[in-house]
């Protein structure tokens, strides 16, 4: 994904699909030009199931700007 505005409509259709859905048990550690979040994500699927996930990304930034960004998750049962 690139750009901010394939960003803004891919959280866009996420918020459409799921509008309950809520990032919370958000912590953040910046260091130097990288950065590590990690979060748990909550919410209803489109199909009525439950959304229990606990992830992190990890961030690399130049010049003010994000150049790398992934996503690590497991679905939590």
């Amino acid at each position: 994904m690139r750009g901010r505005d394939t960003i803004r409509a891919a959280l866009a259709k996420r918020f459409a699909d799921s509008p309950d859905i809520q990032w919370t048990e958000g912590k953040n550690w910046i260091i130097g030009n990288k950065a590590l979040s990690e979060w748990r994500v909550r919410g209803t699927a489109p199909g009525g199931a439950n959304i229990d996930i606990v992830g992190c990304d990890l961030w690399e930034f130049e010049d003010g700007l994000i150049v790398k960004k992934d996503t690590y998750y497991k679905q939590k049962t």
